[in-house]
C-alpha cells in the first residue's frame, strides 16, 4: 500500500514540475481515464498528450490526489498479478487566460501490480466544486 501511496504523490509532484514523462511513469500502456468532467481518456499516450496541451495553454497547472485509502485485493485474477484500489479526494487550480480556477472532487483508482511494478489501470474523477474564470 505504502508503494502505491508513494507513487501517487510523485505523480503529484510530477504535475507541479510539468514532467511529462514521470506523470505517465505510473500509468498502464492501455489505461482508462474519465476526468472530472467527464472527458474521457484511453492510453498512456493520450494521458500525457492532454496534460502537454494543459501545460501549453495553462499556468500553475496543479493537481493533487489524496489518497484516503488504499487496499490490495484478495481476489485472485490468475493472471500472476495484483490488484488494488485506491480512493480518495484530489483538488486543482490553474490560471487561464480569463484568471484563477479552482477545483476539488472524489476519485476512485485500479492499481496493477505486474513484474513487480504498479501501474494505474484506471482512474475516474468527479467533479463536486468549482470557482473561478476557468469553470466549465
Amino acid at each position: 500500500m505504502e508503494t502505491i501511496r508513494e507513487a501517487r504523490l510523485a505523480q503529484n509532484q510530477a504535475i507541479r514540475d510539468q514532467d511529462l514523462d514521470a506523470i505517465a511513469r505510473v500509468l498502464e500502456p492501455d489505461v482508462h481515464v474519465t476526468s472530472g468532467i467527464g472527458i474521457h481518456i484511453v492510453g498512456r499516450d493520450a494521458y500525457r498528450r492532454a496534460y502537454e496541451d494543459d501545460f501549453e495553454v495553462l499556468e500553475n497547472v496543479v493537481y493533487a490526489r489524496m489518497p484516503d485509502e488504499i487496499e490490495i485485493s484478495a481476489v485472485d485474477t490468475g493472471l500472476s498479478e495484483r490488484i488494488a484500489a485506491e480512493s480518495g479526494t484530489w483538488t486543482g487550480s490553474f490560471v487561464t487566460p480569463r484568471g484563477p480556477t479552482q477545483m476539488r472532487g472524489v476519485y476512485s483508482a485500479m492499481w496493477r501490480k505486474r513484474s513487480g511494478q504498479w501501474r494505474i489501470n484506471s482512474e475516474i474523477f468527479v467533479s463536486l466544486a468549482c470557482s473561478g474564470a476557468g469553470c466549465p
